[in-house]
C-alpha cells in the first residue's frame, strides 16, 4: 500500500488525525490500546510519537482488508 494512500485512509476513518506536523491517534484508539503516544524533550524541542502497538497493527490489517474488499466490490 502506498503510504499517501494509506494515510489518507487513516484520516477518511476518523483513525489518525495530523496536528502540529506530526500524526496522533483518536482517542477512543489510544483507549483501545490500538496506538501509544510517547512524548519526550530532544535539544530542547518537545515532540510527540504515535506508533501502532501489536494489537493496532492485526486491527487496523482487518479494517483495511475489510475497506479494499467493499471497495472492488466483493462485499
Amino acid at each position: 500500500v502506498k503510504e499517501n494512500v494509506f494515510r489518507a485512509f487513516l484520516v477518511e476513518n476518523k483513525i489518525m488525525y495530523k496536528s502540529s506536523g506530526g500524526w496522533l491517534a483518536h482517542a477512543q484508539h489510544i483507549n483501545a490500546g490500538r496506538f501509544e503516544t510517547k512524548t519526550g524533550v530532544k535539544n530542547e524541542h518537545s515532540y510527540t510519537t504515535t506508533k501502532f502497538t501489536g494489537k493496532g497493527v492485526e486491527w487496523i490489517a482487518g479494517e483495511y482488508t475489510k475497506a479494499a474488499i467493499r471497495e472492488i466490490g466483493l462485499h
